[in-house]
């Protein structure tokens, strides 16, 4: 059985080093872009609206030409960012790939990890009218390789694959209908599920959690209803192809995803997100269950907690029986200054019967402090220019990292991000 010793601790710990050291973007949750800058600053502590934010380097040069008028006036933007990042591990694995890492996983090596392209044309629920929309996202880099879908760019990197490849990682349609607060979203979209996303500037650290990158799918394909029920409340159903699938289905049977999103005070956000149905291949009688809270506090102008839970449930997805795994990520971020922000990161997951990690019935943890540098607040380009170096420590229940020799791991990485 897992013991929750391990979850408990790694919380406290999170929040007590947190409070002494002072879609693409998804559609819904807490989601960092929208709750916290890249540095960490709340966005809704004050009774005003905020002033929208100022257009990024791309559309601001566009915006003084006749190109950036007709993309303004159609609600239209075009953006994008490009990460690279380095990873080094202080036990130096066999073949050169860290294990427990969902990305960042090469070793002593400079990797392009995202380069980042989006188009989106925006539309306001709100105003009860018939509207469309939609965004379209690419992706090129390392990365790109592991979020592929099934129909799209589906193959794994393998022997003689590129190093670097290309992923459609969004494209879905947007409607507004005459029902006040009501839209509708189909198409291929970033999952609901998970506090973490793939767009690195909705993250606060390099690495991702175990949560991120094996309790929940990267990407659904399906068509979503989004009603917003008043000033604190949304609710999201619709049904999707299933986990990672796209212009192909694995099972020809489509699942449910949900979500209730809650703003609870102005300073608490909860939200729950569910996904029911059959995700095994060739298999449409497999229904898997998954069940993702989070939860964030805004403490003060300069500090948020958040709190990610997952709970996995596939009764026949081992011949030897059920397969369960579940766990917990706390997070915390200070904003120290216009310049730097810090935050901290602890995680307890629990694999039972390996099905998720492959190597069985196992728990991990890992202790993640980070700090984000904007050298360049104030310059109108260089603000979107953020540095981010962390120290990471793994540990699991049993001989996982180094090909399976060693039970825990010690690694320092740092990537840089520019969003234009």
């Amino acid at each position: 059985m897992f013991s929750w010793k391990g979850t408990l601790g790694f919380a406290v710990c999170a929040a007590l080093a947190s409070a002494t050291m002072a879609r693409g973007e998804q559609p819904a949750g807490p989601i960092m872009s929208d709750q916290l800058s890249l540095t960490g600053t709340p966005a809704y502590l004050d009774d005003a609206a905020p002033p929208p934010p100022p257009p990024k380097p791309l559309m601001f040069f566009l915006d003084k030409t006749p190109i950036g008028d007709a993309l303004t006036k159609a609600n239209i933007t075009i953006g994008g960012f490009v990460e690279g990042g380095y990873t080094y591990s202080m036990n130096p694995p066999a073949g050169g790939l860290i294990t427990g890492n969902v990305f960042n996983h090469k070793q002593n090596r400079v990797v392009l990890d995202q380069a980042d392209l989006n188009i989106t044309r925006s539309v306001d629920p709100t105003l009860g009218k018939f509207d469309i929309g939609g965004t379209v996202e690419g992706m090129f880099g390392y990365d790109a390789g592991f979020i592929h879908s099934n129909g799209i760019q589906d193959f794994y990197r393998g022997p003689g694959s590129p190093e670097n490849q290309l992923d459609l990682v969004q494209a879905f349609l947007t409607v507004t209908t005459p029902i006040k607060g009501l839209e509708i979203e189909a198409g291929k979209f970033v999952t609901l599920l998970g506090q973490e996303v793939i767009d690195a500037n909705g993250n606060q650290l390099y690495s991702h959690t175990y949560l991120f990158g094996d309790a929940i799918p990267f990407t659904q394909t399906g068509i979503l209803g989004i009603y917003t029920l008043n000033d604190t409340m949304t609710i999201t159903a619709g049904a999707t192809r299933g986990w990672n699938q796209s212009s192909k289905d694995n099972n020809g049977s489509a699942d449910f995803l949900g979500q209730f999103a809650w703003q609870m005070t102005k300073a608490t956000k909860a939200t729950v997100n569910v996904s029911f149905g059959p995700q095994a291949a060739k298999d449409n009688h497999d229904y898997w269950t998954v069940i993702d809270l989070i939860v964030a506090q805004t403490v003060s102008d300069q500090l948020t907690i958040t709190f990610n839970g997952d709970y996995g449930d596939a009764p026949h997805a081992l011949t030897t029986g059920s397969a369960q795994w579940y766990g917990g990520a706390v997070y915390g971020t200070l904003s120290l200054n216009k310049f730097v922000s810090l935050t901290v990161r602890g995680e307890a997951y629990d694999d039972q019967n390996g099905f998720t990690l492959g190597n069985g019935n196992m728990q991990v943890y890992e202790g993640t402090a980070g700090v984000t540098v904007t050298p360049m607040p104030d310059d109108v380009i260089g603000k979107n220019f953020v540095i981010r170096p962390e120290v990471r420590y793994d540990y699991a229940s049993k001989g996982y990292y180094n090909g399976g020799t060693r039970d825990s791991q010690t690694q320092v990485a740092v990537d840089a991000i520019f969003t234009f």
